[in-house]
């Protein structure tokens, strides 16, 4: 992993610095309808209870969501979900979903600044981490190889293509 140094854009912003609290609303998927939860978002990992005083006492959580290789968008395009966000998660059986099979779980929170700071805070937590030039073979957007003097590795911008951690599956 490279040092976030020279970019101050990511100072702070690493996946595994990432860690938040409080209240959100997850829609329910079997029942549509939207229950309060106390979300935990440790490092890559968001965890819900239905209280926060479930938490408290050492309860386990009634969902687990591992946000490696996820998709964490506002949901603009979905007017039933307006000033939600969601978190998308690859069609995988190892992975730890919140329930059963959902791959797409929808969160609102009780005010569009707090959306907004949960929107972040996940999105930097989904993200790949900082890979020093010497560790990278290809673009992970355009799958180019073959860098060179005018095309630096961590200089290339294409994003045309789906991110390959994505592919099939979007």
């Amino acid at each position: 992993m490279g040092s976030a140094s020279s970019h101050p854009e990511l100072e702070d912003e690493s996946p595994a610095a990432q860690r938040h609290e409080g209240i959100m609303f997850k829609e329910s998927e079997t029942l549509k309808e939207w229950n309060q939860r106390f979300c935990v978002l440790d490092n890559r990992v968001l965890s819900y209870w239905d209280s926060e005083e479930l938490r408290a006492r050492g309860e386990r959580p009634r969902g687990v969501i591992s946000l490696e290789n996820c998709r964490v968008v506002l949901a603009e395009d979905d007017s039933k979900h307006l000033d939600s966000l969601y978190i998308e998660t690859p069609p995988d059986a190892r992975r730890m979903a919140a329930q059963r099979s959902q791959t797409r779980m929808y969160f609102q929170a009780k005010t569009l600044t707090e959306l907004e700071t949960w929107l972040r805070k996940l999105q930097i937590a989904s993200r790949e981490p900082w890979q020093r030039d010497e560790g990278v073979e290809g673009c992970p957007v355009c799958r180019l190889i073959g860098f060179d003097m005018t095309n630096r590795k961590h200089h290339c911008r294409c994003v045309r293509v789906a991110p390959r951690r994505y592919a099939g599956w979007l």
